[in-house]
C-alpha cells in the first residue's frame, strides 16, 4: 500500500481523531459485534465498506470515526486523494519464486535464522510491554511466540505457526502485486535473474 500510494502520488489529509469517539465504537464493537459496526459503514458508505472484511475492526472503525467528525466518505477521501496522472514513471520489480515450494522453503529457512539470531529476546520484550509496543505486538515474527512465554505452547509449535503466518503473509503480498499493472515478475529460482533485473533497469533508464 505504501509503495502503491509513492508511486501513483496519493496525499493523505491530516488525520483527525476523537479519542473518545473511537473508544465508544470499540466498546460497541465488543458489546454487540464488529457485524453491527461493518452494516453502519455499509449504510454510510457501501462503496468503502465493500472494500473492508467485517472483521477488519480498525479501518472500519476509521471510517466511522471520519464520517462522524467530519461528514466525509472514506471511499470518497480516497478517490480526491490521487491525482489523475501519477507523478512519477517508475519500474516495479518484484521477486518471487516460480516454485512455490521453493518459496516457502525459503521462508522456513528465514524463520530459522531468525530464531538462531536471536529474535526470541525481542519478542519477549514485546510481550513483556505490550502496552507500550503494541503495534509490534501485532506484528508477524513476534506476536507468534507468545503462547511460548504463556507456557501454554512449545517454541517449536510457535516456530511452526511463525513460518504458517509468513507463508500466509507471502501470500497476500503477491496477491496485491499481481493487481499492480505496472509490476514486472521476477523469479528468484531461475538462473541469471540478477542480469535480468540489470537489463530491465537500464532498458528503463535509457527510455
Amino acid at each position: 500500500m505504501y509503495i502503491t500510494s509513492l508511486l501513483n502520488g496519493v496525499t493523505f489529509a491530516p488525520e483527525q481523531t476523537d479519542p473518545e469517539l473511537r473508544r465508544r465504537l470499540q466498546q460497541e464493537a465488543q458489546t454487540n459485534g464488529v457485524q453491527v459496526l461493518h452494516d453502519r459503514l455499509t449504510a454510510i458508505d457501501p462503496v468503502y465498506a465493500a472494500k473492508v472484511h467485517p472483521n477488519n475492526l480498525p479501518r472500519v472503525i476509521r471510517a466511522l470515526e471520519l464520517f462522524e467528525i467530519t461528514g466525509r466518505r472514506m471511499s470518497e477521501q480516497q478517490q480526491n486523494s490521487r491525482p489523475e496522472t501519477p507523478p512519477f514513471r517508475s519500474l516495479c520489480l518484484c521477486l518471487t519464486c516460480r516454485d512455490r515450494s521453493v518459496l516457502y522453503r525459503r521462508i522456513d529457512q528465514r524463520v530459522d535464522r531468525m530464531v538462531a539470531d536471536g529474535v526470541l529476546k525481542e519478542a519477549e520484550l514485546v510481550w513483556k510491554q505490550k502496552e507500550n509496543y503494541r503495534t509490534a505486538a501485532q506484528a508477524i515474527g513476534y506476536k507468534e511466540f507468545f503462547p511460548y512465554f504463556e507456557g501454554r505452547q512449545t517454541l517449536e509449535e510457535c516456530t511452526t505457526r511463525l513460518k504458517q503466518a509468513t507463508r500466509q503473509y507471502a501470500k497476500r503480498q503477491l496477491t496485491w502485486f499481481r493487481h499492480q499493472n505496472e509490476a514486472v515478475w521476477l523469479y528468484v529460482d531461475e538462473e541469471n535473474v540478477t542480469q535480468h533485473a540489470i537489463t530491465l533497469v537500464q532498458q528503463f533508464l535509457q527510455d
